[in-house]
């Protein structure tokens, strides 16, 4: 309810209701998480658009984003998520582009395209979720290569071959697909 302009308290303005829609979400309240989701977004983009070289800004948004569109597919609000998705890979790309020795930045954009994908082959465009798991998997591979400690990163990279690999089946691309199969 605190009313300020100031960029730090927006900010934890943004916070707190991204966590709030987190929680509404785990517990069912699909509408009431939307309007946090959406909430946060608007906060995380004013601060943004107003202080473009704050990354955290930046990356708040596209978390945001990218959570927003989670709950928009799990509504059944196919369109909107994809907008989101797509608004999310844009802030992502950027920040990886700007601070490629940031991993993190990396493994969420590798899982932007990897959940755009699923959205595109559930929507039957094929082709679109064919780029989108490439692209996902190209970055998963190079993080998974660069921290093999990092099992998180080995785990997702199978979850890409596996995603890539069932596309490939489905569009009887065979071979593909058991390359793809194989390297899970």
């Amino acid at each position: 309810k605190e009313k300020s302009d100031d960029p730090a308290v927006r900010l934890d303005q943004g916070r707190a209701y991204f966590r709030l829609a987190k929680v509404r979400a785990e517990m069912g309240e699909r509408e009431a998480a939307l309007r946090d989701y959406t909430a946060a977004r608007d906060i995380f983009a004013s601060l943004a658009a107003a202080f473009p070289v704050v990354r955290e800004y930046s990356q708040e948004l596209a978390r945001s984003l990218g959570n927003l569109a989670v709950l928009l597919v799990d509504l059944g609000k196919q369109t909107e998520a994809e907008a989101a998705y797509r608004l999310a890979l844009a802030y992502q790309e950027k920040l990886t582009a700007d601070f490629p020795d940031i991993p993190d930045y990396r493994q969420e954009l590798a899982d932007s395209q990897n959940n755009l994908g699923l959205l595109m082959k559930n929507l039957g465009k094929q082709g679109e979720a064919e780029s989108a798991f490439r692209q996902a998997l190209a970055l998963q591979e190079k993080l998974a290569a660069s921290f093999p400690a990092i099992p998180d990163y080995r785990q997702k990279l199978a979850n890409n071959h596996h995603n890539l690999s069932t596309l490939l089946r489905d569009l009887g691309k065979r071979a593909e697909a058991e390359a793809a199969f194989r390297q899970q």
